[in-house]
């Protein structure tokens, strides 16, 4: 992704204006998390934006996700306590992820310096999704979580049609995790690494 967002910013830089630019109700961004933007990234992967006035905006996200991978317990991967000596640990084992999630958000945007525009704003996500394993017998976990954010960031316009976006969160996390009859809840409050977004307007 490092290379991409090269590309684009020499690619929309040499046409980058000297003037403010000034977006309008109506305005409408399709927006996608850079490099470990987190869900993730913007935030949970691919999201858009719609400009109520010139200084504030709409904004909403969806992820998709669906991976898998091989892991080994002993290549530094912390695994529960084998039930039963007998049966021997799996060699190799897959590891299957599957999230969907949604946000919506609000920004207030403040004057802008040039093709700077700073923000703050408020936003609410909530995520479902599992993650099975198998390192003695399938297993399964599932999960909500359930987040709110304080935004605080900055969009800066290559042009009228391109934007980069970097952006802090500070929020309240819930998650509920359930695995067979067991049942816990993790709760977090905090600042999150910054985020990266790529946006196209049209």
């Amino acid at each position: 992704m490092k290379y991409i967002l090269a590309v684009c910013i020499f690619a929309f830089s040499s046409q980058a204006l000297a003037e403010e630019i000034v977006r309008e109700s109506g305005d409408t961004s399709l927006s996608f998390g850079i490099d470990g933007a987190v869900v993730n990234n913007f935030q949970f992967g691919i999201g858009g934006k719609y400009w109520l006035s010139h200084d504030t905006a709409l904004r909403g996200s969806l992820q998709l996700r669906n991976s898998e991978s091989n892991t080994s317990p002993t290549a530094g991967v912390v695994t529960p306590v084998n039930p039963n000596p007998t049966i021997p640990i799996n060699p190799s084992s897959k590891i299957k992820t599957k999230e969907n999630g949604i946000s919506l958000g609000y920004e207030k945007h403040f004057p802008q310096a040039s093709q700077v525009s700073p923000y703050i704003g408020a936003e609410v996500a909530y995520f479902k999704g599992s993650t099975s394993y198998s390192f003695f017998t399938p297993d399964e976990q599932k999960y909500q979580s359930y987040v709110i954010n304080m935004l605080l960031g900055v969009e800066y316009f290559l042009n009228t049609n391109v934007s980069l976006g970097a952006e802090y969160t500070l929020g309240y996390l819930r998650t509920k995790y359930t695995s067979g009859p067991n049942k816990n809840t993790f709760k977090s409050y905090g600042i999150n690494s910054g985020q990266l977004a790529l946006s196209f307007y049209y």
